[in-house]
């Protein structure tokens, strides 16, 4: 049978005058916990002066299906609620809603449902959506935040990407197969100007090192045109690796990126992937050694087993070791593979964070308890990047050496 999504009640809208505490406040550790009930991706699209589309995707699988009382479908319930705030620091809420579906699809299979709603909101400010995905069968729910570019001056939010038959794409990562279309929100015009960068990014160095990172100009290895026809781009691939930034006026840093990694990001499996991610965990020495080994598998599986003690734990620390990595691509990616980024060292080295406090512009990671003098906290800047909302930088201080060589040697022993 055909799967079927079914919108029951549609929104009722509550405009308040506050919230009991700033989000800023909030432990968002949730976001970076892989033991959550389903993953969430969403992104908006501001169709027109003060309204935007609102797209939230997740995996249908992911729910709990029952019976109701004298039907025969297995049937699953779900809300989406939102809280609209100007700031991460803001406590007024200014605009919020719940929104109900219900889905009798029979599962065993894949099956991610793009869910949309409309927001009305001030143009000229920057705006931060609070998601909370509510399972009503399973009592479970997540939570996600959106930033919501001012809409001024062509940025990412006045753009979205879509499949051939027009479902927007939530992530910006595209593989070497996907087939899209962009659509910008201003009929007028005609044609795009895409930037298109190949370069190779450094991974990051530990929290201690007082290092700078290489600057890299913003100018482009090349260009070429998409044309629109009436808003939308005919269908487009890109095979190669790079960066690929879709722009009305190029003397302006604002636009829409989408980032082609390698094939069968976000996963690990080659040699090569697998190798170099251990240079967090090796001396200079010991990497250049076993890069220069004749067959990297053998070299890599070595590794584990002689800092390991056994194969049972050797194959323990393989898997908890990649599965971060996986996890910080998935993450924390941005113009970059997410394991190369400040937040994809610390998550691979110490894990999960017990909390998360966000803020514009910032984040802050603390392992152990708030207010703990034993914990300690990690200080993360968000940086401005033409392409991307999800490139932070890392506070270095040199207090960090010792905790970061306890850990690391525990990932060898």
């Amino acid at each position: 049978m055909k799967n079927k999504i079914i919108l029951i009640l549609l929104v009722l809208l509550l405009f308040s005058c506050g919230s009991s505490k700033k989000i800023s406040l909030v432990n968002m550790a949730n976001l970076y916990n892989n033991r959550n009930f389903t993953s969430i991706e969403a992104t908006a699209f501001i169709r027109q002066a003060g309204e935007t589309e609102v797209y939230v995707a997740f995996n249908l699988n992911d729910l709990v299906y029952e019976k109701p009382g004298g039907h025969s479908k297995y049937t699953a319930r779900y809300t989406i609620h939102y809280d609209l705030f100007g700031a991460f620091e803001d406590k007024k809420v200014q605009d919020s809603a719940t929104i109900y579906f219900a889905d009798s699809m029979y599962y065993g299979f894949d099956k991610v449902k793009v869910n949309q709603f409309v927001i009305s909101h001030p143009l000229d400010q920057e705006n931060v959506i609070q998601i909370t995905l509510e399972d009503l069968n399973g009592m479970l729910l997540q939570e996600y935040y959106l930033q919501i570019g001012s809409g001024i001056g062509y940025g990412k939010n006045d753009f979205v990407i879509t499949e051939r038959d027009s479902t927007p794409i939530l992530t910006s990562i595209l593989d070497n197969t996907a087939i899209f279309r962009v659509r910008i929100n201003d009929p007028d015009i005609s044609q795009l100007t895409v930037r298109y960068y190949q370069r190779d990014f450094p991974i990051a160095v530990p929290p201690f090192w007082n290092e700078q990172p290489p600057n890299y100009t913003y100018q482009a290895d090349s260009f070429f045109v998409v044309t629109l026809d009436e808003a939308w781009s005919d269908e487009l691939n890109f095979p190669a690796t790079g960066i690929y930034q879709f722009q009305v006026d190029t003397s302006l840093r604002a636009g829409k990126s989408v980032f082609r990694f390698y094939e069968g990001f976000p996963q690990i499996s080659s040699p090569e992937r697998l190798l170099e991610p251990l240079r967090y965990i090796t001396t200079a020495e010991e990497y250049d050694e076993l890069k220069a080994q004749e067959d990297l598998k053998v070299a890599v599986d070595r590794f584990w087993l002689d800092n390991s003690g056994n194969p049972m734990r050797a194959k323990n620390m393989i898997k908890k070791f990649y599965s971060r990595v996986v996890d910080a691509n998935e993450l924390f990616s941005s113009y970059l593979e997410g394991w190369k980024t400040d937040r994809g060292l610390i998550y691979i080295i110490f894990g999960p964070p017990n909390i998360v406090y966000r803020a514009n512009f910032y984040e802050e990671w603390i392992y152990g308890e708030a207010g703990n003098s034993n914990s300690i906290k990690f200080q993360f800047a968000q940086v401005d990047n033409p392409f991307t909302d999800n490139d932070f930088t890392l506070y270095r201080m040199p207090s960090y050496k010792e905790r970061w060589y306890n850990v690391v040697a525990g990932w060898r022993r």
